[in-house]
């Protein structure tokens, strides 16, 4: 199952496990797969596709997705933090829970710098 796992979405999936069934799912904005309870969320964020559409940048036209890497605060991983057309996205689990997170508020502090 593992190997076939195939998720879509424009956030990085997380996952979910329900109190009520026991049941365990793995989330990416409206799409909810139920997975095995031993999937961790590297495997599947190995299944997810991003959705999000990309643009064709012209040779004369800016950016208009921009990129960073983000220390994790104990500094053991890194995130990507994404403006595409002024959305803001975060690869971090927090993210993926309450679409917001510590790695987007600090890059948008350090533009307004």
């Amino acid at each position: 199952m593992k190997e076939d796992f195939k998720i879509k979405g424009i956030y990085p999936p997380v996952i979910f496990t329900s109190t009520i069934s026991d049941k365990v799912f793995a989330v990416t904005g409206a799409s909810w797969i139920e997975i095995p309870n031993i999937m961790t969320l590297e495997e599947v964020r190995t299944g997810w596709t991003d959705t999000m559409p990309q643009v064709k940048q012209e040779d004369n036209f800016k950016s208009i997705t921009q990129e960073w890497e983000v220390k994790s605060s104990k500094g053991d991983k890194t995130y990507m933090v994404t403006n595409h057309f002024g959305s803001w996205y975060c690869t971090c689990v927090g993210f993926g829970y309450r679409r917001k997170c510590r790695h987007v508020s600090e890059i948008k502090i350090k533009l307004k710098s």
